[in-house]
């Protein structure tokens, strides 16, 4: 799906904040998916090893957020930290003592970074400031929006132009064509089929937290940005890993509803697979996440 990918194409080599945003979430991403996977963050057997998992998706979380001059993109780390306090507390013998010890840890990485960063821009401006600071002040106007006169009667919304939400609409089409509305609607068709399962399996319930933790990013990003006046390209890019990792969720689950997995697996040309394990036993013993 990525490599087929018109927006992927122009995205990855794009230096642009969204961009180093965009490759941050795909490597939060490939940990917590890991740590899910595995069913490490539901077994408590297992704590340090999805803790570990689970720090290092924060980590890239707070080097997106920090690093990049992008604080916005903060939105998109809110359900995996909610989650992860919420394990933390729950799956820990001295639960609150876990959560201040898991709270120590992020202000000490946030600290580390930010240190690093200001020093580089020291370096470089010969004065200590923040641009994360100074664009978050631009932004929301505060303290005068960073204007010269203090003016707070900008719109800031509407001083680069501005277009409908069709804007968006056309540019996601355009470079994902169906994967794009795969993505976005996977989140809800996949939480009603694995409703409808929850019996079936216990496990369903484990699956349909993580894939609610990992996809409902998106979700709040579309929101954000798509109800701005002011739309750009590249205020989409953040969510490009949710609309592939949304869309081959999706395409996995209705695979499993269809059971077209199992038709394939019976199939004549699969039964005399010549390698250990048949062709037949691979197709049938997919993942259910």
């Amino acid at each position: 799906i990525l490599l087929s990918s018109t927006g992927m194409f122009h995205t990855s080599p794009a230096y642009l904040p969204s961009t180093t945003v965009m490759i941050c979430l795909f490597l939060s991403l490939s940990e917590q998916l890991q740590a899910y996977t595995d069913n490490n963050v539901h077994n408590i057997s297992n704590n340090d090893q999805w803790k570990k998992k689970l720090d290092k998706a924060i980590i890239y979380g707070l080097v997106a957020v920090l690093m990049t001059g992008w604080p916005f993109c903060a939105i998109l780390f809110i359900p995996l930290g909610l989650f992860t306090i919420i394990k933390t507390y729950s799956q820990s013998k001295n639960s609150m003592v876990s959560v201040i010890y898991l709270i120590t840890r992020v202000l000490f990485y946030s600290i580390l970074i930010q240190c690093t960063v200001t020093f580089i821009d020291y370096i470089h401006y010969g004065k200590i400031l923040s641009p994360t600071l100074n664009i978050f002040i631009y932004n929301t106007g505060i303290f005068g929006g960073g204007t010269e006169d203090g003016d707070n009667n900008i719109n800031r919304d509407e001083l680069y132009g501005v277009e409908d939400i069709s804007y968006y609409i056309k540019n996601l089409i355009l470079n994902w064509n169906m994967v794009a509305m795969m993505g976005i609607i996977a989140l809800p068709l996949i939480f009603l089929v694995k409703l409808c399962n929850l019996e079936k399996k216990e496990n369903k319930r484990n699956d349909l937290i993580s894939i609610t933790v990992l996809l409902v990013p998106m979700i709040l990003w579309i929101g954000t940005v798509f109800s701005r006046p002011h739309k750009e390209e590249r205020f989409l890019f953040p969510i490009y890993p949710f609309l592939a990792f949304g869309s081959a969720l999706l395409l996995n689950t209705l695979l499993d509803v269809m059971q077209i997995h199992v038709w394939i697996g019976s199939l004549n040309i699969f039964k005399n697979s010549k390698s250990n394990g048949t062709t037949n036993d691979v197709i049938s013993d997919r993942s259910n996440f």
